[in-house]
């Protein structure tokens, strides 16, 4: 009985943690973004491109990798008129 309970408690905590992140969260503004998958050599990088919503003249790249973390780069980019 014990196991069970033990059991339980682990799996809704488990929930729990999704359901505070979404909680934390609600009502932001989602800033629309592109993202794709690299393939190279066995790293198999996460690519997201977005314009920041304070800096329209900027256009800002996130590659994360299982193996070697995450780099965020922002480039001057062309404006349309």
């Amino acid at each position: 009985m014990k196991k069970i309970l033990c059991a339980l408690f682990v799996l809704s905590s488990f929930a729990n943690a999704g359901v505070w992140e979404k909680l934390q969260s609600f009502g932001d503004e989602v800033v629309p973004s592109n993202s794709y998958d690299v393939e190279a050599k066995g790293w198999n990088f996460r690519v997201y491109e977005f314009i920041p919503k304070n800096a329209s003249e900027k256009l800002c790249i996130i590659v994360a990798s299982d193996k070697n973390g995450i780099q965020v780069e922002c480039f001057d980019r062309k404006v349309k008129k």
